[in-house]
């Protein structure tokens, strides 16, 4: 009879666990359901441009982020930078909430490829978006030789 007390009483704790858990999440769920009314009615005023703007939900800190390509202009969700050595094995990644642009990224990745690997790349290859003004000058104190975008 002790036995089945006991067992009861663990039964009686795992359901009040889940209770708790499940008065979380409707306490999330409910916070976000008021911000996207309050989102609505911001934009039915005439105020377009929502900074901390709820696009999702199931992800909350999902961002809008324009990409500039034909097909899609915007899409959802965060930013992330891959590094690769040359023979394209993955080295750096960093994940991003937000959209900060491509050019600031390439010298933090190239560090951390750099202090990762022990190794200094000759080049390193990007997309345009990568490309500063700057150009070789960004390298210049981590030995590499040049930074130039593909084309």
């Amino acid at each position: 009879m002790e036995q089945l007390r006991r067992e009861a009483q663990n039964l009686a704790s795992t359901v009040q666990v889940r209770q708790q858990r499940l008065a979380v999440q409707l306490e999330k769920a409910l916070a976000l359901g008021e911000q996207v009314i309050k989102q609505a009615r911001q934009v039915n005023a005439g105020q377009l441009i929502l900074p901390d703007r709820l696009v999702s939900i199931f992800d909350p800190e999902a961002r809008p982020i324009k990409r500039g390509k034909a097909h899609r202009e915007t899409e959802f969700g965060y930013k992330i930078r891959l590094t690769e050595n040359a023979e394209r094995l993955i080295t750096e990644y960093n994940v991003m909430i937000g959209n900060p642009p491509d050019k600031e990224l390439l010298v933090p990745g190239v560090k951390e490829h750099i202090q990762r690997t022990g190794r200094v790349r000759r080049c390193a290859a990007t997309d345009r978006g990568f490309w500063a003004p700057a150009g070789d000058s960004r390298f210049k104190g981590d030995g590499c030789a040049k930074g130039e975008p593909a084309l």
